[in-house]
C-alpha cells in the first residue's frame, strides 16, 4: 500500500481554514541593487525563492523598486505555463532605504504595489541619489521618512539593526551606548511607528537607549541575499490567514508570543504541525433549527477555533452535535442527575411531540464530522433513524470506502467534550465524575478492564469452588460403604472351594448345552427330511391331455412309472427320518444312564447349595459376580475420581486466592497510575493542586458503595456500617477503614489494606454464622449468603474507591493552596478547567468555559493556558468572551447568527480578516477592549472600526 502524504507535508496545499504559519523572507535584493553580481532573470530568481521553499518575499532593493513589475509579470507567466516547479508565492514589493542618519530602513508595501509606487515613496522622503545604490541618503529625517513611509501604506521595519547601517549597532562590544546619533535613535524609538526590526543576531545586546524604554518590537529575519542561491536562508514565520500587508501588520503587533517565529530558533519548531486527532469539521444536516434545506458546515483550524454569537445562535447546537456524532453523550451520565449540562444536552437530543416541545432533533437529523487520525482522515456518520454507514476511510484517491471497522470507541477517535456545567460539577463535592475525566486522561481503561475481568475470573473459580464442594459433601462415605458391601459379597465367590463349584457347574452347563444342540440337529433333519418326503408326492395328470387313442398308451404309462418311482422314493426318506429320530432317542436314553450324566447332576445339586449359601449374605444368585466385579471397579474410579476433584478443589482455592490476591494489586496499580498522571500532569502548576488518597473516599461516598455491595439501600444497619452525629466520634464499618487512619502513617495505603483484608475475615465469618457485627446484621450476612453464596465473593473482591484532594490557588500564583470546598463557583470552575487545560493531546471542546469566571481568571487561566495547549492540541471552544478569542489568538472562528428560523454562520474567518474583527466587536460584548489590550501598542487599531 504507497504510504499516505501527511497533511503536515510543505509540499502538499494546506487543507485547513483560518490563519496559519508562511515563511516570510522580508529582506531581498534582485540585480536592481548595485551590489548584486548574479546575472539572473525574474523568473531564474522568482524560482531561486519556490526552491527554498518560500511563501512570501519582500523584494527590498536599494532604495529602488526597479523589478517590482518585472517580477509581478513573471510571477504571472511561471503560474501560467505550469512550471514544474511552480509554487504559490507572494510578493510583497518594497525597498531598503538609506536613511538620513546612517541606518537602513525596509518599506514593505501590500501585495497590489507596484514599482511606481516604490518610486513614489523615494520622491516623498527626498531621495536624490542613484536608484539600486545605498551611497546616498534621504534627504527627510529619520521620523519624517518613517511617517513618509506610513504614509504611503507600507510598514516601517529597520533593517539588521545590530550589523551595520543597523539603527541599534553598538558602539562595542563593551559599550552598551547606540553608534548612531542619539537624538535621531531616540526620535525613532519614540515615534510609536515601529512594529519590527530586523535583527540578525537575537543575542547581540541592545543599547541602553532601547532597554530603558521597555520597548517590544517583534524581532523579524530576512535573508538580505544579495545572490539567488542565499534566498531563504535566514526567514520568519508569520501567522497569518492569507499574506496581505495588514495581516502582516497584525501580525508584527502580536510579536513573537503570538505570530513571528524566527527561522533561526534554537527550539524546533514546526509551523505544519497537526496534532495526531484532529477535529476538521462537522456537518448537520436537518436538525430542527440547523441545516434545514442545506446542510450547516464547519471547518475547524487545527490549532484553535471558536464559535461565536448572540444567544440562541446555535454555537452550543455544533457542540452537541460533536457530541452525538463522536457517541459521547453517555459521558455525562456521571454528573448528577437533574444536573444542567445532562439537562441540557437531552432536551437537544430529542425529537419534539409538538411544535412547542423541547427538542433540536428531527427524524431525519444527519451528522457528520471528519476526523483526522496518525495522518489517515475517516468521517464518522450518525443518523437518527440508526441507519447507514458508521465510519469511512479516505483513500489515497481522495475517494472514500466504508471502514472495515465500523465501531466509534473512544480510544479509535478520541475527543474530550466539556460545557461549562460539566466543568462545574467535576468540582462537586461528589468527586466520581473528576475521577471518571482522571481515569480517561490517564489512560486507566485497559487496567480497569483487566481489573474486572479479574473480579469475574475470582467470581468463576469460587463458583467452581462451591460446585466441587456440594459433589465432595456426601459422596466419599457413601463410597466407602459401598466399596466395603461389594468387597463382603465378591469374599464369598473367590472362596477356593466356590470357585471349583462355580468352574464345573459353568463347564457342565456348556456341555449340556452343546449336548442338547446335538440333538436339536438331528431333530430338525429328520423333519427336514420329512418334508422333503411330503415334497415327493406326484401329481395328477389332468383328464384331458391324454385320449382313448391306442397310440398315446405309451405316455401314460411312462408317467405312471414316474410316479411309481416318485412314491418309492418318498418312502425310502420317510424311513431315513424315523431311523435318525429312533437313533436319537436310543442315545438320549443311552447318555441318561451314563457316568456324565450323574456328574451333571452332581454339579447342578453342589451348584443350588452355593445359591442358597449367597443368598443368605445378600447375593441373588452366582450370576451376580460380573455385575459385582464391574460394580467394584465403577466405585474404585469413583473413588480416584473423587480424589482428582479434592485435588482440583485445593487447586481452585488456591487459584481463587491467588486471583483475589491480584485484584488487590490491579487496584494499588490503578491508585498508582492516577497519583502518577496527576503528578505529572499537574506539577507545578500555578492554580490546582490534587492528590490520589488510595481506598480512601468520602465516607458517604464509601457508605454508599459497600451499601451497593451489601445490597442495602436504606439506612438499615447503621449502627454497623456508619453512624455520624454531631459531637460523636463517627462508628462503624467505614469509619474503620477511612476515618481511623492515622494522617501521620508512613503508608496509609497499606494501612487501608490491613484494616480491608480484617474486615473481609469478619464478613466471611458473619456468613458463615459466626459473625462479631450487630445481631440483625450478622443475620443478614449469613441468610444473604445461604440465599446466594457469591454474596460473600462481592464482599471479598470489593475494594473502596481512591479519594481525591482538590486544593486552589486564589490568586494563580502557586502559593496559598487551600481546599476546593472553599472556593467560590468561579474559583471552582478556573481550578477544573485548568486541570483539563494541563494534560491531553486529544481535540478539546469547550463550550463556554467562561461562564461563573471573572476577566482576570479568564485572562490569566484560560487565554494563557489556551494558548499554551494549542500548540499540542486542537481546541474548539464556544463562547462569549472577546479574551478567549482574541488574545487567545484564535485561528479560525465562526460568527452564528438565528434568522429565518434557522442557526446559520454569518461569516468565518480569521482574526486577521478586518471582516471578522468587525464581527467580534459587533457581537461580543468587550471585543474593542479585547482588541486593545492585545495590540495596545497601535492604539487605535486600523482593523477594528
Amino acid at each position: 500500500m504507497p504510504k499516505r502524504r501527511r497533511v503536515t507535508d510543505p509540499t502538499a496545499p494546506w487543507p485547513y481554514p483560518g490563519a496559519r504559519w508562511w515563511s516570510f523572507d522580508l529582506h531581498t535584493h534582485t540585480p536592481a541593487s548595485s551590489d548584486v553580481t548574479s546575472d539572473v532573470t525574474p523568473e531564474e530568481w522568482l524560482l531561486a525563492c519556490m526552491r527554498a521553499r518560500l511563501d512570501c518575499v519582500g523584494v527590498t532593493d536599494h532604495n529602488s523598486g526597479a523589478w517590482i513589475d518585472r517580477l509581478k509579470s513573471a510571477l504571472e507567466a511561471l503560474e501560467e505555463q505550469q512550471h514544474e516547479e511552480f509554487r504559490p508565492l507572494y510578493l510583497f514589493p518594497g525597498v531598503e532605504l538609506t536613511v538620513n542618519g546612517g541606518f537602513h530602513l525596509l518599506a514593505l508595501f501590500d501585495l497590489d504595489a507596484k514599482t511606481a509606487d516604490i518610486e513614489g515613496l523615494l520622491g516623498s522622503v527626498g531621495y536624490r541619489g542613484r536608484q539600486g545604490h545605498d551611497g546616498a541618503a534621504t534627504r527627510k529625517s529619520p521620523i519624517e521618512t518613517v511617517q513618509a513611509v506610513l504614509d504611503a501604506g507600507a510598514i516601517p521595519i529597520p533593517a539588521h539593526v545590530d550589523r551595520p547601517k543597523g539603527l541599534l549597532q553598538l558602539r562595542s562590544e563593551s559599550d552598551a551606548g547606540a553608534l548612531l546619533d542619539a537624538v535621531t535613535v531616540a526620535q525613532v524609538l519614540d515615534s510609536n511607528a515601529i512594529l519590527a526590526a530586523e535583527v540578525v543576531d537575537p543575542n547581540t545586546r541592545k543599547p541602553q537607549i532601547y532597554t530603558e524604554r521597555h520597548l517590544r518590537w517583534a524581532e523579524v529575519l530576512g535573508s538580505d541575499a544579495h545572490e539567488p542561491d542565499k534566498l531563504g536562508a535566514r526567514y520568519t514565520w508569520v501567522k497569518m490567514a492569507q499574506p496581505a500587508l495588514d495581516a502582516l501588520r497584525l501580525a508584527l503587533l502580536d510579536g513573537a508570543s503570538y505570530s513571528i517565529r524566527r527561522s533561526d530558533e534554537p527550539e524546533p519548531f514546526d509551523p505544519f504541525h497537526v496534532p495526531t486527532h484532529c477535529v476538521e469539521g462537522i456537518r448537520i444536516s436537518d436538525a430542527r433549527y440547523m441545516g434545514r434545506g442545506e446542510s450547516a458546515e464547519f471547518r475547524f483550524s487545527p490549532w484553535l477555533s471558536a464559535l461565536v454569537g448572540g444567544r440562541g445562535t446555535g454555537k452550543s447546537t455544533v457542540i452537541h452535535a460533536l457530541r452525538l456524532a463522536s457517541r459521547r453523550d453517555g459521558e455525562l451520565a456521571h454528573l448528577e442527575e437533574g444536573s444542567e449540562a445532562r439537562v441540557t444536552f437531552d432536551r437537544f437530543g430529542r425529537v419534539p411531540r409538538s411544535r412547542m416541545a423541547r427538542g433540536g432533533l428531527t427524524p431525519e437529523t444527519e451528522l457528520q464530522w471528519s476526523v483526522l487520525r496518525h495522518g489517515v482522515r475517516h468521517r464518522v456518520n450518525w443518523r437518527n433513524d440508526g441507519q447507514g454507514t458508521a465510519v469511512e476511510d479516505q483513500k489515497d484517491d481522495g475517494s472514500w470506502v466504508e471502514s472495515a471497522s465500523q465501531s466509534v470507541p473512544p480510544d479509535r477517535f478520541p475527543i474530550r467534550i466539556f460545557s461549562q456545567g460539566q466543568i462545574a460539577g467535576l468540582a462537586a463535592d461528589d468527586r466520581q465524575a473528576l475521577m471518571h475525566v482522571i481515569d480517561q486522561a490517564a489512560n486507566t481503561s485497559a487496567l480497569r478492564e483487566d481489573l474486572e475481568k479479574a473480579r469475574s475470573a475470582f467470581y468463576s473459580t469460587r463458583a467452581g469452588v462451591r460446585e466441587l464442594d456440594a459433589r465432595l459433601s456426601r459422596r466419599p462415605d457413601e463410597l466407602v460403604v459401598e466399596q466395603e458391601d461389594v468387597e463382603r459379597k465378591l469374599e464369598r465367590f473367590e472362596e477356593a472351594a466356590h470357585r471349583t463349584v462355580l468352574r464345573e457347574y459353568r463347564r457342565r452347563g456348556r456341555q449340556r448345552a452343546e449336548v442338547d444342540r446335538q440333538f436339536r440337529e438331528v431333530t430338525e433333519a429328520a423333519e427336514r427330511i420329512e418334508h422333503t418326503a411330503d415334497d415327493l408326492d406326484p401329481t395328477d395328470v389332468p383328464v384331458d391331455v391324454f385320449g382313448e387313442e391306442s397310440k398315446e398308451d405309451d405316455a401314460a404309462e411312462t408317467i405312471s412309472a414316474l410316479h411309481e418311482a416318485m412314491r418309492d422314493a418318498a418312502e425310502r426318506l420317510r424311513s431315513t427320518a424315523r431311523q435318525l429320530l429312533a437313533k436319537a432317542a436310543s442315545q438320549r436314553a443311552m447318555l441318561g444312564e451314563s457316568a456324565w450324566h450323574d456328574a451333571c447332576g452332581e454339579a447342578t445339586e453342589r451348584y443350588e447349595e452355593l445359591v442358597e449359601a449367597l443368598r443368605s449374605v445378600g447375593v441373588d444368585g452366582p450370576e451376580q459376580y460380573g455385575a459385582l466385579v464391574q460394580e467394584r471397579r465403577r466405585i474404585l474410579s469413583e473413588r480416584e475420581q473423587l480424589k482428582s476433584q479434592r485435588e482440583e478443589r485445593d487447586r481452585l482455592r488456591g487459584r481463587a486466592d491467588a486471583q483475589l490476591l491480584e485484584i488487590g494489586r490491579l487496584r494499588r496499580q490503578l491508585s498508582r497510575i492516577r497519583q502518577e498522571f496527576l503528578a505529572g500532569a499537574l506539577a507545578g502548576d500555578p492554580f490546582v493542586r490534587m492528590e490520589i488518597r488510595p481506598y480512601e473516599p468520602d465516607p458517604l461516598v464509601m457508605e454508599r458503595h459497600l451499601r451497593e455491595i451489601l445490597n442495602v439501600l436504606d439506612d438499615r444497619f447503621r449502627e454497623d456500617i456508619l453512624v455520624r452525629e454531631d459531637g460523636q466520634p463517627a462508628k462503624g464499618i467505614v469509619a474503620e477503614l477511612v476515618l481511623d487512619v492515622s494522617p501521620s502513617a508512613s503508608d496509609p495505603a497499606e494501612v487501608h489494606e490491613q484494616k480491608l483484608q480484617d474486615l473481609k475475615l469478619r464478613f466471611e465469618s458473619a456468613c458463615e454464622g459466626n459473625g462479631d457485627f450487630g445481631g440483625h446484621f450478622n443475620n443478614y450476612c449469613e441468610r444473604e449468603f445461604g440465599k446466594a453464596p457469591e454474596f460473600l465473593d462481592r464482599l471479598l473482591a470489593w475494594f473502596p474507591g481512591d479519594g481525591l484532594t482538590v486544593e486552589y490557588s486564589p490568586k494563580g500564583d502557586g502559593r496559598d493552596f487551600r481546599p476546593i470546598a472553599q472556593a467560590s463557583a468561579g474559583q471552582r470552575s478556573a481550578a477544573m478547567l485548568a486541570f483539563l487545560l494541563a494534560h491531553g493531546d486529544e481535540p478539546l471542546i469547550l463550550d463556554q468555559p467562561e461562564d461563573d469566571l471573572d476577566n482576570k481568571l479568564i485572562y490569566d487561566l484560560v487565554v494563557r493556558q489556551i494558548r499554551e495547549n494549542k500548540l499540542q492540541r486542537q481546541i474548539i471552544v464556544v463562547t462569549h468572551n472577546p479574551n478567549i478569542v482574541v488574545n487567545g489568538d484564535a485561528e479560525m472562528l465562526h460568527v452564528m447568527d438565528f434568522s429565518a428560523g434557522q442557526c446559520r454562520v454569518a461569516r468565518e474567518g480569521s482574526l486577521q480578516e478586518r471582516e471578522i474583527r468587525d464581527e467580534v466587536c459587533r457581537v461580543m460584548e468587550g471585543g474593542r477592549d479585547a482588541f486593545e489590550r492585545r495590540y495596545r501598542r497601535l492604539g487605535d487599531e486600523p482593523g477594528v472600526r
